[in-house]
């Protein structure tokens, strides 16, 4: 198991490895390994687990790998720098994954006039954090698909 955290960076069997020390199931010695690497698993979990999160976003614009990312920052498990990101590409990760959002919602909506979709399209407009060139829609468009929303759903 402790190769496998070594080689691998497997926070699932880190997980197990804790919970087998903390129940007193097995010891640090016993399975040599001294007190300061096994304070440094956790650290190189965590900046693997990261590191995954920041290729998930650049990849695919994914949310839940924006919160998994900004969680480990904000707890201060992780640093920018350990993980290679500038603050300029941090700070532009939230609009990449607005408007990877954005543009599904617009999709959902001409597809089957999707009023929730429609109104989390409207709430990212409003609040400036992307705009309809951003993510390709025209105001015209923009505006048909509003009045069909609207005589959709009266």
């Amino acid at each position: 198991m402790v190769g496998w955290i070594r080689d691998h960076q497997n926070e699932a069997a880190l997980n197990l490895l804790e919970n087998l020390i903390s129940l007193g199931r097995v010891t640090l010695e016993e399975i040599g390994v001294t007190q300061a690497e096994y304070d440094g698993f956790r650290k190189f979990v965590d900046i693997a687990a990261a590191k995954g999160n920041v290729d998930r976003i650049r990849d695919q614009q994914i949310e839940a790998s924006l919160d998994l990312l900004e969680n480990l920052i904000s707890l201060g498990r992780v640093t920018l720098e350990e993980i290679g990101v500038t603050q300029v590409e941090y700070d532009g990760f939230r609009k990449l994954v607005d408007i990877a959002d954005a543009r599904e919602k617009a999709d959902w909506i001409r597809d089957d006039l999707n009023e929730a979709a429609f109104q989390i399209l409207e709430d990212l407009l409003s609040s400036g954090r992307v705009t309809l060139e951003e993510i390709g829609v025209i105001k015209a468009e923009y505006d048909e698909l509003h009045r069909l929303i609207k005589s959709h759903t009266t």
